[in-house]
């Protein structure tokens, strides 16, 4: 708990004190966020949709072997 207060302090004290810091950081977090939502978004259906068509062809995949250490 006292780690959040620290946190929630620090946020607060970068606000005041480095307010270009601050939203420069804001920035890259939304921009980073919207990318992974981005991701997630096309993504699985991109995939299931290559599986598909792999698997019409008669492809169907095999895991990798272990590596075998001596």
């Amino acid at each position: 708990m006292f780690r959040a207060i620290g946190i929630v302090i620090m946020l607060i004290t970068i606000r005041v004190l480095m307010p270009e810091v601050f939203h420069a950081g804001e920035h890259a977090l939304i921009q980073f966020f919207a990318l992974a939502g981005n991701v997630f978004v096309h993504a699985p259906t991109d995939i299931s949709k290559d599986l598909s068509q792999l698997s019409a062809a008669g492809y169907s995949p095999r895991p990798a072997p272990m590596p075998i250490y001596r």
